[in-house]
């Protein structure tokens, strides 16, 4: 693990004890009631931890995080205290989120990004300002940037998966996703829908 990483850890940490302090010491919380918040945080902590050593589909976490969800929700349904559409929404997002895991498991997730996030959004940007002056094909793109190959093409793809650029015919250009609504909102109904289509 490199030493951005580490301290990106270190200040995800610190924020969180800040924030839980915050809430003891000012707003005079009661501790026992953060006791999910932390179980929470230390959850997501051992998955990333678990995810980072061990390859294993990231369909289990969705799903035991969606049952985990639905079954707060469902308990908060059994109460009489409390906003209606909150609960439901809970019951809702956490079934949702359990059948999604489940369509992972059953046919494959999305692949991890593979190398430093960190250097693949920083090339990212170099090759889209390429590309933006003028499109190009990825031959003339690693000619035209300063960097290595490998980083050209990790880049590319990493922009095309955020769907900023386009490939015609061997050539790339930006496109801007944020201004075709349409398109935003078909690949959003589609996002929504693949677990259902699956069963």
């Amino acid at each position: 693990m490199d030493a951005r990483r580490i301290t990106g850890s270190l200040i995800e940490v610190a924020g969180t004890v800040s924030g839980l302090a915050l809430l003891v010491f000012v707003l005079d919380w009661p501790v026992e009631r953060l006791l999910p918040i932390v179980f929470a945080f230390a959850a997501v902590r051992v998955y990333r931890l678990a995810r980072d050593r061990y390859e294993f589909n990231p369909g289990w976490a969705k799903a035991i995080l969606g049952v985990a969800l639905a079954g707060l929700g469902a308990a908060a349904l059994l109460r009489p205290d409390g906003i209606l559409w909150i609960k439901l929404g809970m019951l809702g997002a956490g079934a949702w989120l359990a059948l999604d895991g489940v369509c992972d498991l059953r046919v494959g997730a999305s692949p991890r990004r593979t190398g430093d996030p960190y250097v693949t959004v920083q090339d990212a940007g170099t090759v889209w300002r390429a590309l933006d002056r003028e499109p190009r094909s990825a031959e003339a793109l690693r000619d035209a940037v300063d960097l290595p190959a490998e980083r050209v093409d990790r880049a590319l793809a990493e922009l095309e998966r955020q769907g900023r650029v386009a490939e015609t015919r061997g050539v790339y250009e930006p496109s801007d996703p944020d201004r075709d609504w349409g398109g935003l909102v078909n690949k959003a109904l589609a996002r929504l829908g693949r677990p259902l289509r699956q069963f």
